[in-house]
């Protein structure tokens, strides 16, 4: 066996991967739409106290902010979650989701060093502006914690 391939795929391995405490969940929605709450009740009881923010399109800068994601995206749905690792912007997942499919995207974001906007196909947002741009709309300039 090769010991120093085995060593080096372990490591590639522990770089891939990713843990729900290390993500932040930044979720767009109404009360009034089921699948919203429905994920706003699943993401509050499985993440940790401060990894998760309701933001209701009852507000107007929270509907600024979907109004941008649909001129950007064409994203024409509720619930859209950005899903931030630490302070990086990583997956922007359109429609109701389970977690257990999050963390294959993240890594593929990761991977690829850009954006992952998951709708009706997947985009990958690479422009360092426009990276930005979605970090800053997307998280309020701060998390939650």
């Amino acid at each position: 066996m090769n010991w120093i391939a085995l060593i080096m795929a372990v490591g590639i391995l522990k770089a891939d991967s990713v843990k729900l405490s290390d993500l932040y969940f930044y979720t767009y929605g109404s009360l009034r739409c089921s699948h919203c709450r429905m994920l706003k009740s699943r993401l509050d009881t499985t993440l940790e106290k401060g990894h998760f923010v309701f933001r209701s399109i009852t507000e107007d800068s929270n509907q600024a902010v979907l109004l941008n994601l649909y001129k950007m995206f064409h994203i024409t749905v509720i619930p859209v979650t950005a899903i931030f690792e630490g302070d990086t912007l990583r997956v922007i997942q359109a429609g109701d989701f389970q977690l257990d499919g999050v963390l294959p995207l993240v890594v593929e974001a990761r991977r690829k060093g850009c954006v992952l906007v998951n709708w009706s196909k997947k985009e990958f947002v690479c422009d360092n502006e426009t990276v930005r741009e979605l970090q800053s709309m997307l998280s309020g300039g701060i998390h939650p914690r």
